[in-house]
This record gives structure tokens, sequence and C-alpha cells, in this order.
């Protein structure tokens, strides 16, 4: 690494004296906004070449630096920088070594990044070129917290290996967070709990009955505040592994009595445990504490004579139901409430104390309801299976008349807070079509058809909403030029499905009551002719609602399977035409009167050919028609137009003659037919349209 030439001592001493002054101005002085996003502490002091040494990291505290291995070291403080004045050229800062061992530099940035010669965090040093004319670099390190681990190992002593494999329990505090760790004597340590090194951790272990702690000690960090009758200590994390090793041994009595405790399952639902029971004494001091599994008694526990206060530790739904000792003069007092007992202790004799705990229960009953145009299902029977904590039970409910609501009870109590799932059994054309719980911070995830109830105080409820379901089917007919064409429909507004006619559809589930059914018809060639109805229980068609040529068609829909649906047929015609020929001349001038034109015609509907004919005498003025033709279907079978094929003649002897126009009044189209004027026979064809098509004829003197 590149370094400045050592400086002599008297020189070191005079520069360390000058910058000793220097940095003495900057930290007087004002604060501005330095790099790195850090403060700059008396920037503005130093006017010409400086390095401004800036500290960051997500660390606390100051940090201690020297320029050129200055001896008077230079205090940065984290999230601030502090500029001193050095001479043009290559310079080295270096950053000391953190005396606590809590932190480790991880980083060194250099702004501008050009001044850069070398920097090593290794070594923990930056040598940097500061420019001869108002020179500013500066230099951040960056550090970040060293960690160690924690744990906590237990021994058993010499005099004690009853206590070997014998679990014991301590807390460890640090900064406001605790941690619950645990130890097997003579066997596993608690679990490493990472911490910055330095940290001071404040370790208690939990007092044990019958035990006391011996000794202990720290290694790989350091100890301090040690007091064994309270089974405390202070550890100072190291860096790796910082191991508190706890002693316990078993302390010899003096003419002890004997506390029992013993553990009682009142109901079903009281869980195996163990559970937890702390005991005092008359000054209110731990004397430790006993797991008993319930059915169980913790055994023997020595303690000197006295009144002590066994307090079991319990949370809803379970609550102590009793306390009672045998003998039963030794129980002092009781509290159920709090699960405080005090028993009297004699030398030479066993207390032993009965807890006995219940379950706090609940119940939960099922409700039904009917939608509106349910009234059917009024007086049926639903099957409902419950599954809860007594296992699978069937609940029967009868429907209520419409507006009302029955319920019937699950008669099983249920510990507070365990959830009950009820789903209704299926009926055949039957809907669950809503589901709640009551109250309803009791819905512990309900779906539509399944009610999850989170059992409470009291009788918690499950209602369920049915709706009674019909059938409806679509069947379409039509006349001959209808054919197989298909038509959509939709029921009650849903998507729409093709029908042919001739055919039907399938059959579709709905609400009973009333339903909708619409037929969309996109050929105007077609209209609808007629809504009927069918159903096994009125045949007549008694079913249809509104106009026998209402669109959308309202229909009645009873309850039930699809023996008894509801046929709605809807009946499509085409719609009919005619047709006449008319004659005219161009003017008077044209000397036509009187004469008789002659016309023939033909049509063809669905393969049937018609033809006819007509001599048309033609007036002074206006027209002469010929009579209506029969009706006429707008189009063949397949959608084909009904096309009309009309051809003028000329009658025999009168020459000069001519078709001077050729007119289709109508909603017709003229699909074919020679230019006007033209020469006779002239033919000319169209298609009809809705109503009267009037095609006419006008001749004139030729020229």
């Amino acid at each position: 690494m590149s370094r400045n030439p050592r400086p002599s001592a008297a020189t070191k001493r005079g520069r360390l004296s000058a910058l000793a002054g220097i940095v003495a101005v900057a930290l007087l002085g004002g604060v501005t906004v330095g790099v790195a996003g850090v403060q700059s502490a008396g920037a503005a002091t130093i006017t010409g070449p400086k390095i401004e040494i800036c500290k960051s990291g997500p660390v606390t505290g100051s940090f201690l630096f020297s320029v050129n291995e200055s001896e008077t070291p230079i205090s940065v403080k984290v999230g601030t920088c502090v500029g001193v004045a050095v001479t043009a050229g290559p310079n080295t800062v270096s950053e000391l070594v953190d005396p606590t061992g809590a932190t480790t530099l991880n980083s060194i940035q250099v702004t501008p990044s050009t001044a850069l010669v070398s920097k090593s965090i290794a070594n923990r040093t930056a040598t940097v070129n500061v420019p001869a004319v108002t020179g500013n670099v500066a230099v951040t390190f960056g550090n970040v917290p060293n960690t160690g681990g924690l744990k906590i190992c237990k021994l058993a002593a010499t005099n004690s290996p009853s206590l070997i494999g014998e679990s014991f329990a301590f807390t460890e505090t640090a900064g406001g967070s605790v941690v619950d760790a645990s130890a097997i004597a003579n066997g596993a340590c608690s679990q490493l709990t990472s911490y910055q090194v330095g940290t001071q951790v404040a370790i208690q272990e939990n007092a044990t009955p019958g035990t006391a702690v011996q000794s202990i000690s720290v290694s790989g960090g350091t100890g301090s505040n040690q007091n064994l009758a309270a089974g405390t200590i202070t550890a100072t994390v190291g860096s790796g592994v910082t191991e508190v090793d706890y002693t316990n041994y078993i302390p010899v009595v003096q003419n002890p009595g004997y506390l029992e405790v013993c553990k009682n399952a009142g109901d079903a639902y009281v869980p195996y445990g163990p559970w937890s029971f702390g005991i005092t004494n008359e000054a209110g001091a731990s004397v430790g504490s006993v797991s008993v599994p319930a059915g169980q008694c913790s055994g023997d526990v020595a303690l000197p004579p006295g009144d002590y206060t066994v307090t079991e530790s319990f949370s809803s739904p379970y609550y102590v139901s009793s306390i009672t000792a045998v003998p039963a003069d030794t129980l002092v007092a009781s509290n159920v409430a709090n699960g405080t007992g005090t028993f009297a202790v004699s030398a030479g004799n066993t207390t032993t104390g009965f807890y006995t705990n219940d379950t706090q229960m609940g119940y939960v009953k099922v409700c039904k309801t009917l939608t509106p145009q349910s009234g059917a299902l009024a007086g049926t029977n639903f099957n409902f299976n419950v599954t809860d904590a007594a296992g699978t039970q069937v609940v029967t409910v009868t429907a209520p008349p419409v507006g009302q609501t029955y319920c019937s009870p699950d008669y099983s109590a249920l510990p507070l807070g365990s959830v009950a799932t009820v789903t209704e059994q299926s009926v055949p054309n039957v809907a669950v079509v809503a589901t709640s719980v009551t109250p309803p911070t009791a819905d512990a995830g309900s779906t539509v058809g399944t009610a999850k109830v989170t059992v409470g105080n009291g009788i918690n409820s499950a209602l369920f909403t049915n709706e009674a379901l019909g059938w409806v089917e679509v069947c379409k007919q039509g006349d001959a030029s209808v054919g197989t064409t298909s038509f959509n429909f939709s029921v009650n507004g849903g998507a729409q499905f093709p029908v042919q006619t001739g055919q039907c559809s399938q059959a579709f589930q709905v609400p009973a009551g009333t339903a909708t059914v619409q037929e969309f018809n996109s050929n105007p060639a077609f209209y609808l002719a007629n809504v009927s109805t069918v159903g096994v229980t009125d045949p007549t068609g008694s079913r249809l609602l509104s106009g026998s040529t209402a669109n959308p068609a309202t229909v009645t829909v009873p309850f039930g399977g699809v023996n008894n649906e509801t046929v709605v047929t809807f009946t499509n015609d085409t719609n009919q035409s005619q047709f006449k020929v008319c004659t005219a001349q161009t003017s008077p001038d044209a000397n036509l009167v009187g004469d008789a034109f002659p016309y023939t015609w033909s049509y063809t509907v669905n393969g049937v050919t018609t033809t006819g004919s007509a001599n048309l005498v033609v007036p002074l003025t206006g027209s002469t028609c010929s009579a209506l033709s029969a009706l006429i279907p707008l189009v063949n079978t397949g959608g084909t137009p009904v096309v009309v094929s009309v051809t003028a003649g000329v009658p025999s002897g009168i020459t000069g003659v001519d078709l001077a126009n050729f007119n289709l009044a109508g909603i017709g189209s003229v699909l074919s037919g020679p230019a006007t004027p033209t020469g006779f026979p002239a033919t000319y064809t169209f298609s009809v349209g809705a109503g009267i098509n009037v095609a006419t004829f006008t001749n004139g003197a030729s020229h």
C-alpha cells in the first residue's frame, strides 16, 4: 500500500498540534449537508485542501480516525462528517479498531471516486489524492454490527444426580426484548439467540421446586451482577458463542413437609396438558413450579413447614371448577375464579391439592327460512349434518311458512371457541341460496350451503334460506316456410341457447313461481304467431300468464321435478305478401287507350309453381290493374326469397309501341329486367315484400 513518507517526531507533533486546533474549530462550526447522506461538521471553516471523514452504517456511536498516522485521534459520530485540513497530494485516512468489538468495517467510499489512490478494508485505510486548489475529498467508512450467539446450559451438581435429564426454564432480557429458553440438565443446551457483540443480556432461571442454583459461569463472553439466590446473571455477549452454565443442586430441607399437586379433568374436553402450577410462600416469593398432566400428580415437593399458595395457569374455554385438599383441613383458602389455593404444609406430612378443571360450553342451533316464492316447501323436513367437538349429529328442521323462521338445537354442549360445521343434506329440486351465522362475529368462514360457527356463550345459530325449484322447457314450431330454422331463447335473462324449429330444448331448472322466456328473432321474414304452455297438471295451457304473443312470455313454474315441467312453445309463421300487375300509357299522345296488353306471371313457393295472366286495357289516364294474387310467403323453406316473374306482351297487329317504364311499388326488390325503353316481350323478376306489391308497366309510342 502506498503511503506518504513518515514525518519526524517534531514535525508530527507540530502537525498534530495544528490539527487539534483545526478539529476543535470544525467541531464548533455550523452543521451542513455532507456526502453519503450524512452531516458535515465545520465544513465552512476550512478553505484550503481538506478531507471530510464521514461515518455511516446501521450502527450508532462515535468512531476514532487518524490522518497520515496522526497521534491525536479524530472522533466522528455515525451520520456525520468531520473536516480535516491537509496538504495537497496523497493523504491516508485510517479508522481505529472498535475497542468494544461490537462492529466491523465493511465499506469505504471515496467522493469523488477519481480521488481514490488505494483502500483496504482489512487494514481499515484509504489513501486519497487531494487537489491543491480548494480541494475537498470525502471518505466514508461504513460499519456493520458484529453478532454473537448466546446459549444457556444446565448442569447437575455432583451431589444431585437425580436432576440429570430434568428440564429447566430461563428468561433472557435485552433492550426490552424477552426470549424464553430451556435446557436439560447434563443434556441439551438452549437454542442459540443472536445478539450484537457487547449486548448485555439479563438471564434468570425460573424457580424449580426443591432445587437451588449452586454456580453460574460464562465462557466466550463476560458475566456480572451474579445472584445465585435469585438465579440471575448479566452476560455480555462476545464474538462467536457465549455460553452461560447454570449448575443446580437439591438443597437439604430440615424437617420438611411435602406438597403434592394433582390434576383432574372434569369433562372430556379438558386436554391432557401438562398443566402448569406456580408455588409461592407466605411472603409471596416463588418457591418453584410444577407441570402436571390431567389425571396425574406432581409427586412430593419438599418444603419448609408453612402455608403455600398454588396458582394454576389456565385460559378459556377451561376454568377451575373446584379446589380440594387431602387432608381436607390443609386447604387454608381457595379462589376458583383465579385458580389459587393456599395449603398448609407441616413437617413430615404430605399435603395434596386437587385441582379440577371443566370446559365453558355453548350450543349451536340450526334455523330454516324460505324465499318469498317457495311456500310449497312449508312443512318439509330438512336434515343437517352438524360436525363439531362432540362428533357428527343429524339435526332436523321443519320449513316454516314464508316470512317465518323455524329452528332446532343441537343438544350437544360444545367447548367455547370450538367450531361447528353445519351442512344441509340435499333435497331434490331445492336450492340453498343463503347461509348466515348469528352473531356475525361467530362466523368462521361460512359459504352458501355450509355454515361454520365458532361456539360462543349461549346459543349460536346457523340460518339456511331455501328456494323451491321447478323446470322449464322451450319448444319451437313454425309454418312450412319457417322450416327448420333455429331461434335463440333465454330463460330468466340467462345465456341464450338455440332451438331448431320442430324441436325442443333441454329442461332448465329455475326458481319455482314464475319464469320469463324470451325469443330472439333476427329474421324479418318471420313473426311470432303464438305462445302456448302445457304441463302435466294443466295440459290446456293455463300456465301462460302473459298474452299469447307476448315476448318475453311469463309462465307459471310449479315446484317439482321434470315430470311436472312447464313446456313453453313458441310458434313462428312467415310474413305474407300479395302482388298485382298494372298497365298505363306514357301520355294520351301515345294513342294506346282501349288497347288490351297481355301479361303473364309465375312464382314458386316451396316447390309449387303458380301461374296467372291478365289482358289489361290501357286507360286514358292512370292505370288498369289485375286482381291481387293469393297470399304468398316472403321466403321459401330454407330462407330463400319468393320470386315473381312477370312478362309484358303487345296486342296482335299493334306496332310502334315499346315499354317506356317499369316500376315496383311496395317493399319488394326488383331482381332483373331490361333497361327501358325496351321492346316486347319484356320480362321482370322481383322478390315480394311484406304487404302489397304493385308492378306497373307504362307503355308508349316508339320513335
